[in-house]
């Protein structure tokens, strides 16, 4: 299968594709265009606070990781929680994946977000899932 790459590497989702392929098109698509823009970004611009919020690009990297993993992890395949989300007490500490992810390195976050140019995509996520519908 070959894939059809933008100039930014990107792979476009299929629009005639059925329910699974056109989710699973479009989280690879949205991931790899996050990844492209902020591929060159340093430590101080990932956790450069963007105002009226407290919310930063690392913070968000690494809340998108943990809702996609959340989400193929626990709900669609029922795992438990993996690291670091298992050890987290979510009822002290809410928004740790935001908070946390300004002492993170620039690649840390993108190895946790799958941003850091590893085979992963969301068909990999969603290993032994029906993709039928």
């Amino acid at each position: 299968m070959t894939l059809d790459l933008d100039e930014h590497g990107r792979s476009k989702p299929p629009l005639d594709g059925n329910e699974w392929e056109t989710l699973t098109g479009f989280l690879d698509y949205q991931r790899a265009t996050f990844a492209w823009k902020s591929a060159n970004l340093t430590a101080a611009q990932l956790s450069h606070r963007l105002p009226p919020s407290n919310m930063t690009l690392a913070g968000l990297m690494k809340h998108l990781a943990y809702v996609e993993d959340d989400w193929f992890g626990r709900w669609l395949h029922d795992e438990p929680r993996r690291e670091p989300w298992a050890s987290v007490d979510w009822e002290a500490e809410p928004d740790w994946e935001w908070e946390s992810a300004r002492a993170d390195t620039p690649a840390e976050a993108r190895i946790l977000a799958h941003l850091d140019n590893t085979p992963t995509s969301s068909a990999a996520l969603t290993r032994g899932t029906d993709k039928s519908s």
